[in-house]
């Protein structure tokens, strides 16, 4: 019986807690009142957001009474940005239970981040004892990528792979490091995208972005942050009172035109006055966010390493020595600890000046071909890209000294799964194509590019095509040949595979592009439906930029966003000329207009032809009513009747 009325009140219990309204408590109230930070941390002991008051704005958008459904943080490192989504995720745990899912780049960061900041917290906040299970048992509902409680979960997951990522619907959304993630995992989208459909059935939902800025290109959090309410955290100066949000132009460490970092001091916007870092714990408490779009329901923030709380380790004057040696480094061609510095202290995305072809310039010099071939073309060659849902395939006019000209760019669409896709390829690729001397040529060599997708089918064909193809994969290794000297054969299939150098490629294409008269090595495009302005983009997708692979600089390609199969078509079109190896003097040889059969002029002496002029019918006879009509004797038919 006494069992019996404590399983009730257990379940009255349950249920009473289940209607419970959430709580009016903000984060940062929790955050101040429970949350113990450990001992191998800078500063150990009882969170105080007083300390960075620039978080308590932002852990206020987080709390369930908070109309804001979106939070947006671009910040530097060691600000505290990380630590406020761990105080959220106690607050969760104590306050407003639900399900909530973190991310980070990897399944190792998300790793390191339960077991040095979720673990700690949850053993030291005295507010959490008890609310998650012990770790004791496999089953327990505590491990490091799983914390359950009454109401609720928190899992963390690794963006790089997409089933976890689908797995499972959260109330609360937290993505860490954005700009860290892949762009794309498997084909499925970019992991915030990802990640906000995981939320798409709660009405009150919260979802929590933050990371580092990193590349201008593909930087995640930089529009992010820009679709939101924009906040600048400012301070006012101690001297005018004027309200600024610090940036790093306004910083002064030189004096009489000599660098002195030890000085540094912040410059007012307003009045001039060098303000002294020792003013920035004042101006922090006074401080206050600026939104430049209020009204957005998406709440976004950014913060830079000069607002660190004084005391702590990027002191104003160790952000000029950075900045100092920073600047020295990059002038003998090392711009890698500046980029650091732009990204992780100054929080603001990265922008590399690399070698690029400029798109309208090839855009606008298409030119009117006299023939489908023109005059010039000695050899074709072709090239195929194998998509998921497409092959995309160009043929390539060469002539001497390989002077290019396009000939034609066609989108087969469909399954390379399936035959049809294939058959239609190959009608393309036997066509003959007129050339301007009046042959038709047909293509030479195919080259099919098998590193991607639908390898299998890529290899099947390569082996039934009837003339020359060859199968290739390209290697962005440094140092590789455009072709090499002998192909390889992979475990289990049944042809001969080319590693292209992809590499040594486009740094001939790149150039080659920079051509502006027609002669070697200059790439001729036509005027057609095809060769558009998007073509043109997806040809320049790529510029070189330099690298450090074991303290070596070596230049490498980096891709922007968008697609880039034109320029890999032209990669795969070179390797095929290249494997080829046409003899330039002979097809010229060949390249000799059909003979024109003339009939010969008739002599002077010879006395002109009399003009046929076909013979007049008979005119009828008239004849009279009721006379016969003689007619001739009618000759026996028959076969044998015939001599």
């Amino acid at each position: 019986m006494t069992s019996g009325l404590a399983d009730a009140r257990c379940y009255t219990s349950a249920f009473r807690s289940g209607l419970r309204p959430d709580p009016l408590q903000t984060v940062d109230e929790w955050a101040d009142a429970h949350v113990q930070l450990p001992p191998h941390v800078a500063e150990s002991g009882q969170w105080r957001t007083s300390r960075t008051p620039f978080l308590r704005e932002i852990m206020q958008c987080l709390s369930p009474s908070h109309l804001c459904q979106k939070v947006v943080f671009i910040k530097c490192v060691q600000i505290g940005g990380t630590q406020s989504g761990v105080n959220w995720m106690g607050y969760v745990i104590d306050r407003a239970p639900g399900s909530m899912l973190v991310f980070e780049p990897t399944k190792d960061l998300a790793k390191k981040l339960s077991s040095e900041k979720v673990e700690p917290m949850l053993e030291l906040t005295p507010a959490l004892k008890g609310k998650v299970r012990e770790a004791r048992t496999r089953d327990s509902g505590n491990t490091i990528f799983s914390k359950k409680f009454l109401g609720g979960f928190i899992n963390f997951i690794g963006c790089n792979s997409a089933v976890g990522m689908r797995s499972t619907s959260a109330r609360y959304v937290m993505v860490d490091e954005v700009d860290g993630c892949p762009l794309d995992v498997n084909g499925e989208g970019h992991p915030v995208d990802l990640a906000e459909k995981r939320t798409a059935t709660f009405s009150r939902r919260k979802v929590f972005l933050l990371s580092t800025p990193l590349e201008a290109d593909t930087s995640r959090i930089e529009p992010e942050y820009e679709a939101g309410s924009r906040g600048r955290y400012h301070v006012p100066c101690p001297f005018c009172g004027h309200a600024q949000h610090l940036q790093w132009g306004q910083l002064v460490f030189s004096f009489e035109g000599e660098p002195d970092p030890d000085r540094a001091a912040y410059r007012c916007s307003r009045c001039s006055v060098l303000i002294p870092e020792h003013y920035k714990t004042g101006m922090l408490e006074q401080g206050h966010w600026v939104h430049e779009d209020p009204s957005n329901p998406v709440r976004s923030f950014h913060i830079n390493a000069l607002y660190q709380p004084y005391g702590w380790q990027l002191s104003w004057a160790e952000l000029a020595r950075q900045w100092i040696l920073a600047n020295e480094k990059a002038k003998t061609g090392d711009m890698r600890q500046l980029k650091t510095f732009i990204n992780t202290i100054l929080a603001e995305t990265w922008e590399e000046k690399g070698e690029k072809a400029e798109e309208d310039a090839l855009y606008q010099r298409r030119e009117e071909y006299e023939a489908i071939c023109p005059d010039g073309v000695l050899v074709l060659t072709a090239s195929v890209d194998v998509q998921d849902n497409r092959l995309e395939a160009e043929i390539v006019g060469w002539g001497a000294d390989e002077e290019a000209w396009s000939i034609e760019y066609r989108v087969f669409p469909g399954s390379p799964a399936q035959p049809l896709v294939w058959k239609d390829l190959t009608d393309w690729l036997h066509r003959k194509w007129m050339h301007a001397c009046g042959l038709a040529l047909r293509v030479e060599c195919v080259v099919v590019d098998t590193g991607g997708h639908h390898t299998k089918e890529a290899y099947w064909f390569v082996r039934r095509y009837r003339g020359r193809c060859y199968a290739i994969k390209g290697s962005n290794q440094p140092g590789a040949p455009l072709v090499p000297p002998r192909p390889t054969k992979p475990k289990g299939a049944t042809v001969h595979l080319y590693h292209v150098g992809t590499v040594a490629a486009k740094d001939t294409l790149f150039e080659r592009m920079k051509l502006t008269e027609p002669g070697p090595g200059y790439m001729h495009f036509p005027v057609k439906a095809e060769y558009d302005a998007t073509y043109f983009k997806m040809l320049t997708n790529e510029e070189k930029r330099n690298k450090y692979d074991r303290g070596v600089q070596i230049g490498h390609y980096y891709k922007k966003l968008g697609r880039n199969e034109p320029l890999d078509l032209w990669v795969y079109n070179l390797a095929a000329v290249a494997l080829l190896n046409p003899h330039w003097e002979k097809l010229a040889e060949k390249m000799v207009p059909p003979p024109q059969i003339e009939l010969p002029a008739p002599p002077d002496d010879e006395p002109p032809r009399q003009t046929w002029v076909p013979r007049t019918a008979p005119v009828p006879v008239p004849v009279a009513a009721g006379a016969s009509v003689s007619q001739s004797p009618r000759r026996p038919g028959g076969w044998m009747s015939r001599r």
